[in-house]
């Protein structure tokens, strides 16, 4: 509007210069042509004046904007920045909460562990058992609590390598029926699913636990059935369909994961281990629903998984068998260190490594471990991440600025945050992390994979 307007004023001026101009041809005398001569400037100075008065005006609806979009501006920075530091700040809360709930918790599982090794009768078996049993469930809570973390924030990646389906299936049952002795879990797989699929194995698991749990809850006594069907086949991938049937009550429903949010909060769903297996199977490609009949309830989930070809030989098949090699010792002989500030930590760790016929010192801190790995010059270091006078990372940067390129010692991160830390840890020299609560053959897994080659093990 404003260009309109100065463009009408310009306009405006040069129609009365060309009248006035042509006005000339009739005046005879400078008498005469002194009121056109007038008529031109009063016109021009009006019309520079009404340029001026615009152009002012067009100056500061310019400044207004300009003011406007850097207040706008400086506004989205500062909630951009508040909304990175309300992130971190949880981030920092679940890392603490993580670490304060899985170090105890540890201390449960490897302490009932180590009791189920021992002569126990038959009471004393149940009650160590229902204890096990307990701080397991209690884990899983602690697991989905940070997967749905992971998940909302974006931070949740697929590990996909080839898996035997049937393995997979089998290992969930397993688990399942140790908890439930008056059910029986069936499964049948079509002929036409391949055996092998290349899928991320811990999160089919992990949904298979939480779908199959939930059906385990609203089924008494009876049996829950499990079908595995192909959708479609392509060159690369086939689509899956599970199938999981129970004896329990339920209302039709499709599955999104505003539902099963709001399911989350109510006394008929198993709660946040549903949502989340909605969200993990959203990320392999498919989608949860369920169907209610007079005879029970029927979930059914799809997931896409990858062929299998002859150049990914590598196949994952976790299991629950905890047999330790008693003999590694001998094999990989190690001079080796614990740091932790934690006495039952030193405790289980200690254990375990005995089982493999290993010793170890330990340190109560960073600064105590520091002082260790450059005097004694240890092969293989555990060190937790949460210790007072110097944390993990401090003392992991120090001991490597010591021994420079050396590749010894192998220092194996205890942490109980499992929020990506990985980057943290290869930043400051740190070969590798074992999650609290610890797992035996993870250890033993540690000392195979980095430490079978390493030169000049023991002085």
């Amino acid at each position: 509007m404003l260009v309109v307007a100065m463009t009408i004023v310009i306009i405006y001026i040069g129609f009365n210069i060309i009248r006035v101009w042509h006005a000339f041809d009739s005046v005879t005398t400078l008498n005469d042509a002194f009121p056109y001569i007038r008529n031109v400037i009063t016109v021009f100075v009006a019309g520079v004046l009404i340029f001026i008065i615009l152009l002012l005006i067009f100056y500061r609806m310019v400044l207004t904007n300009i003011s406007y979009r850097s207040e706008s501006d400086s506004q989205l920075r500062a909630a951009k920045i508040a909304a990175e530091d309300a992130n971190h700040s949880k981030t920092q809360f679940l890392s603490t909460m993580s670490n304060e709930l899985r170090t105890p918790l540890n201390h449960v599982l490897k302490s009932t562990s180590l009791l189920q090794q021992t002569e126990l009768d038959e009471q004393q078996k149940k009650i160590v058992s229902t204890v096990h049993r307990g701080a397991l469930s209690l884990l899983s809570v602690i697991n989905d609590s940070l997967d749905f973390f992971k998940i909302e924030s974006g931070r949740l990646t697929l590990e996909n390598n080839p898996l035997i389906l049937r393995d997979c299936i089998e290992e969930v049952r397993t688990l399942l029926l140790a908890d439930s002795q008056q059910i029986a879990i069936n499964y049948c797989i079509a002929p036409q699913v391949p055996n092998l699929i290349v899928s991320d194995i811990t999160r089919l698991r992990q949904v298979m636990m939480n779908l199959l749990g939930n059906a385990v809850q609203f089924t008494d006594t009876g049996n829950l059935q499990l079908d595995v069907e192909l959708l479609n086949e392509e060159p690369e991938n086939v689509q899956l369909q599970f199938k999981i049937a129970d004896t329990g009550d339920r209302n039709n429903s499709d599955y999104t994961s505003a539902s099963l949010d709001e399911a989350m909060y109510t006394t008929h769903y198993t709660g946040l281990g549903l949502s989340i297996a909605a969200r993990l199977v959203a990320l392999m490609g498919g989608a949860v629903k369920i169907e209610s009949t007079s005879g029970g309830s029927v979930f059914t989930f799809s997931i896409r998984a990858g062929k299998v070809i002859e150049s990914q030989p590598r196949i994952s098949s976790e299991t629950n068998n905890e047999k330790l090699d008693k003999e590694l010792s001998r094999k990989i002989p190690l001079r080796i260190l614990s740091a932790d500030d934690n006495e039952m930590s030193q405790l289980v760790l200690s254990s375990v490594l005995m089982k493999m016929g290993y010793k170890c010192d330990v340190a109560k801190n960073g600064t105590e471990a520091v002082a260790k790995a450059v005097e004694e010059k240890y092969d293989l270091i555990f060190m937790d991440m949460f210790m007072p006078e110097m944390d993990g990372l401090e003392a992991t940067k120090r001991i490597r600025e010591f021994y420079l390129q050396s590749p010894r010692p192998i220092i194996v991160a205890i942490t109980a945050n499992a929020l990506d830390e990985a980057s943290k840890f290869k930043q400051a020299g740190i070969n590798s992390f074992i999650v609290k609560p610890i797992k035996p053959k993870e250890i033993e897994q540690v000392i195979i994979e980095y430490c079978n080659n390493l030169p000049h093990l023991v002085d």
